[in-house]
């Protein structure tokens, strides 16, 4: 039989074991020196240092900015002091001036170019047969216009050829989509007539 190998490990064999400790440690070294891995960024984290910052926020302290320019309120619109077409208007004056003295329009003519002449009959009827009120004419200077359905009107007034008035001021009216001559401006030539008695409601 042969003899039993001795249990003393030899020196090559324990160098070896020694070796592959030292390996074995080296390794597990190595792994817990590696770096954990970075956590991604939540939606809601601030952006990194130089990143464009969000929209709608100052670049400098990171405050809201307006997003849109400050629209100036226009002013309220003024009242138009004048018709729609002044120019028509204002011929639609002049025209029933030269109307109310024609000596030889009609009654039914001036009472249509007189406010509320229908009313007025009588007394609008008394201007159009008055002999003395027959030589009267007038001649509108200018119209300006206080509104859209009224007007100041300034005119000459003449007998023949001698001026009464140079520049009298009186007023025009539109009523029933038509401009007039007002009633109280018919009024105050009562005065220029022979028999022109005033109606009621001068």
């Amino acid at each position: 039989m042969k003899p039993a190998r001795s249990a003393t490990t030899t020196p090559t064999v324990t160098k070896k074991i020694c070796a592959i400790m030292a390996t074995a440690a080296l390794l597990t070294a190595g792994c817990s020196g590696e770096q954990e891995p970075r956590a991604t960024p939540s939606p809601g984290a601030t952006s990194p240092t130089g990143s464009a910052p969000p929209s709608g926020t100052s670049p400098e302290a990171g405050t809201l900015s307006p997003t849109a320019s400050t629209t100036s309120s226009g002013s309220p619109s003024a009242t138009a002091s004048e018709p729609p077409n002044p120019a028509r208007a204002e011929g639609e004056i002049r025209r029933a001036w030269e109307t109310f003295f024609d000596e030889r329009g009609s009654t039914a003519a001036k009472v249509k170019i007189v406010e509320n002449g229908e009313m007025n009959e009588l007394m609008v009827q008394a201007f159009a047969t008055d002999e003395r009120f027959g030589h009267m004419s007038s001649r509108v200077r200018n119209v300006r216009f206080d509104s859209p359905t009224q007007a100041q009107v300034s005119y000459v007034l003449r007998r023949g050829e001698r001026t009464l008035l140079s520049s009298r001021r009186g007023k025009a009216v539109q009523q029933g989509g038509r401009w007039k001559i007002a009633f109280r401006t018919v009024c105050s030539w009562a005065k220029y007539g022979e028999d022109v008695p005033k109606a009621p409601t001068c």
